[in-house]
Protein backbone atom coordinates (compact mmCIF):
# COMPACT_ATOMS: atom_id res chain seq x y z
CA UNK A 1 0.00 0.00 0.00
CA UNK A 2 1.41 3.39 -0.98
CA UNK A 3 1.44 6.38 1.34
CA UNK A 4 -1.30 8.03 -0.75
CA UNK A 5 -3.51 4.94 -0.54
CA UNK A 6 -2.97 4.76 3.22
CA UNK A 7 -3.94 8.42 3.62
CA UNK A 8 -7.00 7.96 1.41
CA UNK A 9 -8.09 4.96 3.48
CA UNK A 10 -7.78 6.98 6.70
CA UNK A 11 -9.78 9.82 5.17
CA UNK A 12 -12.53 7.42 4.08
CA UNK A 13 -12.71 6.20 7.68
CA UNK A 14 -12.88 9.83 8.86
CA UNK A 15 -9.52 9.57 10.59
CA UNK A 16 -8.38 13.04 9.58
CA UNK A 17 -5.74 13.62 12.21
CA UNK A 18 -4.22 10.20 11.59
CA UNK A 19 -4.08 10.92 7.85
CA UNK A 20 -2.32 14.22 8.47
CA UNK A 21 0.09 12.54 10.88
CA UNK A 22 1.00 9.92 8.26
CA UNK A 23 1.69 12.68 5.75
CA UNK A 24 3.76 14.72 8.18
CA UNK A 25 5.83 11.72 9.28
CA UNK A 26 6.52 10.83 5.65
CA UNK A 27 7.51 14.41 4.84
CA UNK A 28 9.97 14.43 7.74
CA UNK A 29 11.85 11.63 5.99
CA UNK A 30 11.19 12.76 2.40
CA UNK A 31 10.52 16.53 2.46
CA UNK A 32 10.67 16.87 -1.35
CA UNK A 33 8.12 14.17 -2.20
CA UNK A 34 5.97 16.07 -4.67
CA UNK A 35 3.11 13.58 -4.72
CA UNK A 36 2.77 13.59 -0.92
CA UNK A 37 3.10 17.38 -0.77
CA UNK A 38 0.19 17.65 -3.22
CA UNK A 39 -1.82 15.23 -1.09
CA UNK A 40 -1.00 17.28 2.01
CA UNK A 41 -2.24 20.41 0.23
CA UNK A 42 -5.45 18.64 -0.88
CA UNK A 43 -6.20 17.30 2.60
CA UNK A 44 -5.63 20.69 4.22
CA UNK A 45 -7.76 22.38 1.56
CA UNK A 46 -10.61 19.89 1.99
CA UNK A 47 -10.73 20.69 5.70
CA UNK A 48 -10.62 24.43 5.03
CA UNK A 49 -7.18 24.90 6.57
CA UNK A 50 -6.36 27.47 3.95
CA UNK A 51 -3.34 29.19 5.53
CA UNK A 52 -1.66 25.81 6.07
CA UNK A 53 -2.51 24.74 2.52
CA UNK A 54 -0.96 27.96 1.23
CA UNK A 55 2.20 27.25 3.23
CA UNK A 56 2.48 23.85 1.56
CA UNK A 57 2.09 25.44 -1.87
CA UNK A 58 4.69 28.10 -1.04
CA UNK A 59 7.11 25.34 -0.12
CA UNK A 60 6.32 23.54 -3.38
CA UNK A 61 6.96 26.69 -5.41
CA UNK A 62 10.42 26.88 -3.87
CA UNK A 63 11.10 23.20 -4.50
CA UNK A 64 9.57 23.08 -8.00
CA UNK A 65 9.83 26.61 -9.44
CA UNK A 66 9.02 25.50 -13.01
CA UNK A 67 5.81 23.67 -12.10
CA UNK A 68 2.94 25.68 -13.57
CA UNK A 69 0.25 23.67 -11.78
CA UNK A 70 1.72 24.51 -8.37
CA UNK A 71 1.90 28.20 -9.25
CA UNK A 72 -1.66 28.28 -10.57
CA UNK A 73 -3.01 26.53 -7.47
CA UNK A 74 -1.15 29.02 -5.28
CA UNK A 75 -2.63 31.95 -7.20
CA UNK A 76 -6.12 30.45 -6.97
CA UNK A 77 -5.83 29.79 -3.24
CA UNK A 78 -4.44 33.27 -2.59
CA UNK A 79 -7.41 34.76 -4.44
CA UNK A 80 -9.87 32.63 -2.45
CA UNK A 81 -8.27 33.74 0.79
CA UNK A 82 -8.37 37.37 -0.29
CA UNK A 83 -12.13 37.15 -0.85
CA UNK A 84 -12.66 35.40 2.48
CA UNK A 85 -10.76 38.13 4.31
CA UNK A 86 -13.03 40.85 2.98
CA UNK A 87 -16.10 41.38 5.09
CA UNK A 88 -18.56 42.79 2.59
CA UNK A 89 -21.31 42.95 5.22
CA UNK A 90 -19.34 45.12 7.66
CA UNK A 91 -20.18 48.28 5.75
CA UNK A 92 -22.75 49.40 3.24
CA UNK A 93 -19.99 51.23 1.39
CA UNK A 94 -19.81 49.68 -2.09
CA UNK A 95 -16.08 50.47 -2.23
CA UNK A 96 -15.60 47.36 -0.06
CA UNK A 97 -17.39 45.08 -2.51
CA UNK A 98 -14.80 42.49 -3.67
CA UNK A 99 -16.68 41.89 -6.92
CA UNK A 100 -16.15 45.48 -7.98
CA UNK A 101 -12.32 45.29 -7.72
Amino acid sequence: MTIIEEVDERLQNRQTEEALEIIQNHLKKYPNDKQVLFKHYEVLLSFNRLPHARNVLNKMVKLFPDDKEVRSRLLMLTEIMRFEEKDIYASTNLNNDPWLD
